[in-house]
């Protein structure tokens, strides 16, 4: 595992160098094996990223050898405002034009257990993947909760220590809900994994994972990919480093 982490002035810089970094990990993967497998993340500074890419980046790349996952997903409706697929749907998807066929969405409406089994089995299908494989994303996005969460792998929850699935329904008791997440050893086998983290918010976390000497290890700790891990920044999110 190699770790970059790079600092940007602002939320909004921020959101334009991720857009650049997607763009060429994805031309790079293309050139490789003829395809981008990115599995997206959910919340307002992803939001940024994607609105960039949809506005500035139409053309950047052939989107249709693009294919779009979700390393987390709430037990919502597509429609409801804290859906990730919904949200990445407005902000990316529609104004790109993707093809159905590229969507791999999680579908939580019904069942959060029978969702991610059908998670496991499509990206075991598109990976080509026998029991016990796990597949190797070209690329992971992933936030970073106040309190060291990951996709949905909350402390505490069974889903820290799950390593035999791909993709689980993760009960977060603090939340009194399901949520349907990537397991850790999903992540892990990602050539990148990129962490976008922005606000003062974030400051003490940031500070906890990747200077902090704690005992309990945070789940955002836990991720340690074979290839890349990169931590994108902003100057707030930053503050408290040193």
């Amino acid at each position: 595992m190699k770790t970059h982490t790079t600092v940007f002035t602002s939320a909004d810089e921020l959101a334009e160098k991720t857009a650049e970094k997607i763009i060429s990990i994805g031309h790079q993967a293309i050139s490789m094996h003829g395809h981008f497998s990115w599995s997206l993340a959910g919340g307002k500074t992803p939001k940024m990223v994607y609105e960039v890419l949809a506005k500035k980046h139409k053309e950047s790349i052939d989107w249709k050898k693009v294919h779009l996952f979700w390393g987390d997903e709430r037990d919502v409706i597509s429609t409801h405002p804290d859906s990730n697929f919904g949200m990445a749907k407005n902000a990316l998807m529609d104004p790109i034009g993707f093809p159905d066929a590229n969507i791999h969405r999680i579908g939580t409406e019904e069942d959060c257990m029978l969702a991610a089994q059908q998670a496991e089995d499509d990206i075991k299908d598109f990976f080509g993947l026998s029991d016990g494989g796990f597949p190797k994303f070209d690329l992971i996005l992933l936030g970073l909760g106040e309190d060291g969460h990951t996709a949905s792998l909350f402390p505490g929850t069974d889903g820290i220590t799950e390593t035999k699935f791909l993709v689980m329904d993760n009960f977060v008791k603090k939340l009194g809900r399901h949520r349907v997440t990537f397991t850790f050893p999903t992540i892990n086998h990602a050539s990148n994994v990129l962490f976008l983290v922005s606000g003062k918010s974030k400051s003490s976390i940031i500070k906890q994972v990747l200077q902090g000497t704690t005992e309990d290890i945070l789940p955002a700790q836990m991720v340690r990919p074979a290839g890349e891990l990169y931590w994108y920044l902003d100057k707030e999110a930053a503050s408290e480093l040193q």
